[in-house]
């Protein structure tokens, strides 16, 4: 009897052990870098004066563009279908645009950083070795963005030179992912792999701040009111014109938006589990 017993639990943990060991085989984990250019852009225009002719140039940027750092979690339901929840980290690269004649200049430089979270269904034919896939998904992304401003003016003999810094941050950016890509096993559990990446996205960010206010390299942060240090944007808004400007409040003012659209290449590691 205690023999029966016996063997029937050996039994029980070996089915247990083997349908564990089956269900976790198809779990993964993948680690990806990679690099993103801009696609969907906005437009500002550089400037520069030499007497009386002011010429213009047109700049076209995407705060997309930048270094791609990420990771992602999947499970195969079958050998065809399966499902990533992946974060990726965007270090935007600089965007540069301004004005200049003889006696002043104005240069602007934007970038961001973007964290994100990208839920994908993947798709693949389920080859052995040469794998290739596709991957639909929906990012969910928190943005900040950096506005340097460096202002330089001469009258006579005397040169002034003003830095401004401010960012922008708040709300939750929403966009398409789609990625075509492939693997290769070098392993029974380690893969390598290669894809291309199309992120269809647009940022409004909620609040802004003055973080940096100098004239000639001395602060004076703090000698600025906080309608002049804060920012409120929202699609609408009211202003009482009646009413005095009251200077311990944000300053209201319309959301903007940034293009954050990108195409990227990203390579890295799969583990299997």
């Amino acid at each position: 009897m205690k023999n029966t017993i016996t063997s029937k639990s050996i039994i029980a943990l070996a089915i247990t052990f083997f349908t564990f060991n089956s269900f976790a085989q198809n779990f993964y984990a993948k680690l990806n870098g990679g690099y993103s250019w801009a696609t969907a852009t906005m437009s500002t225009n550089s400037s520069s004066q030499v007497g009386t002719v002011v010429n213009y140039e047109k700049v076209s940027f995407s705060l997309g563009k930048g270094i791609n750092v990420g990771g992602d979690v999947g499970y195969m339901f079958n050998k065809n279908i399966g499902a990533e929840l992946g974060i990726n980290y965007l270090l935007g690269a600089n965007t540069e645009y301004g004005y200049k004649s003889s006696s002043s200049s104005d240069a602007y430089t934007y970038s961001a950083t973007v964290l994100g979270f990208i839920p994908a269904i993947v798709i693949t034919p389920g080859l052995e070795n040469f794998n290739p896939y596709a991957k639909f998904g929906l990012s969910i992304s928190s943005a900040t963005l950096t506005v340097k401003d460096e202002n330089i003016s001469t009258s006579g003999s005397i040169t002034n030179t003003s830095n401004i810094t401010n960012v922008y941050s708040g709300g939750v950016a929403l966009g398409l992912v789609s990625s075509l890509g492939a693997s290769y096993k070098i392993t029974q559990n380690i893969s390598i792999f290669g894809e291309m990446c199309i992120l269809t996205m647009k940022y409004s960010p909620t609040k802004g701040e003055l973080t940096e206010s100098k004239l000639n390299g001395v602060d004076n942060l703090s000698t600025k009111s906080t309608r002049d240090k804060n920012s409120e944007f929202s699609d609408s808004y009211s202003i009482d014109n009646s009413a005095p400007t009251d200077n311990n409040a944000p300053r209201k003012s319309s959301a903007p938006n940034f293009p954050f659209s990108s195409v990227g290449v990203n390579v890295g590691i799969i583990i299997g589990f």
